[in-house]
């Protein structure tokens, strides 16, 4: 689902950083406490705070709950259920075929707090001179 959204990192709510698929970006902090929130407009993370030190690295993975697979799965449910409803003429059964949807509309429009997620994959660390 990530693929179909237009996805920016905002670091201390006055740098913007797009985040281009599949790619890594680098971040320069000041050192200071920093707070990173991932948007796409509509949807945004809860607030992440990042510890103070002068040079840190961390590494960090931005996330939707609904996965691709998921995405497909549903997709796939909703035209079965769909295909059968039609061909057995059976109204309960046309009507379960509509709950995928019910639940990404539910994803998508009601949880938009939790829709993105940002978590921390490495922790981070500060940076020694070798």
């Amino acid at each position: 689902m990530l693929r179909l959204l237009k996805v920016r990192l905002i670091v201390d709510g006055k740098a913007i950083y797009m985040l281009p698929r599949k790619r890594p970006i680098v971040i320069d902090l000041d050192g200071h406490q920093s707070r990173l929130v991932v948007t796409n407009g509509f949807h945004c993370t809860q607030e992440l705070q990042l510890p103070e030190y002068p040079a840190a690295s961390g590494y960090f993975l931005v996330t939707c709950t609904l996965s691709n697979n998921l995405l497909a799965a549903c997709g796939l449910l909703l035209g079965v259920f769909y295909l059968v409803g039609l061909l057995s003429d059976i109204l309960l059964v046309r009507l379960l075929s509509f709950l995928p949807l019910l639940y990404f509309l539910y994803h998508f429009y009601l949880n938009r707090k939790c829709f993105l997620v940002i978590r921390a994959i490495g922790p981070v660390y500060p940076e020694t001179a070798s």
